[in-house]
This record gives C-alpha cells, structure tokens and sequence, in this order.
C-alpha cells in the first residue's frame, strides 16, 4: 500500500450550499479512517485549505477514494504519493489487554 497526500483549494467554501454538505463529509471521513483508507484528515480555519492522507494500492484508487468525497464539487486538487508519513501516533506504543 501507498500513501498520498492529498492538498485541495476549497472552491467557495463559505456558501449555504458547502456548509449543508459538511456534516456527510465528516461522516464519510470517519468511515474511512476507520477503514484505514485515510490517517489525516483537516480543513483550514477559513475553509480554503484541505488536506490529507490516504492509504491505497494505487493513486488511481486513492482518486477513487476523493471522487465519493460529498464535497468533491467544491474541491480542485493535487494527489502526491509519499516516500514516507511520520505521525505522533506511530510512536507511542499500543496497549494490549491480555
């Protein structure tokens, strides 16, 4: 698997349409990070920044992934896969409840 880091204009962001949309957007998110199909996920505080990091095979899948974001109409994008993705969450340890 290979990660892409995802960096997205958000196209009139402030709008009554995009603010309806936010609420399925978060909700899409969650399912994926909790499908492990994205680590990262954050929007700008003056919504005209995205980013984020997704997990797939390849980048035409990693497309696939943003195409069914319900804010995809609002987005104008550049994917780029990464050598490497360091986080705070790699480094600490999980416990185990044996």
């Amino acid at each position: 698997m290979s990660e892409f880091l995802l960096n997205s204009e958000l196209l009139d962001a402030k709008g009554k349409d995009f603010m309806q949309l936010v609420s399925n957007q978060r909700t899409y998110i969650d399912e994926m990070i909790m499908d492990g199909k994205v680590t990262s996920y954050a929007i700008s505080i003056d919504r005209t920044k995205l980013w984020a990091v997704i997990v797939a095979q390849s980048e035409s899948d990693a497309v696939n992934i943003i195409a069914n974001f319900p804010i995809i109409d609002y987005m104008q994008f550049e994917l780029h896969e990464l050598l490497f993705h360091n986080s705070a969450q790699d480094l600490v340890s999980h416990i185990s409840l044996n």
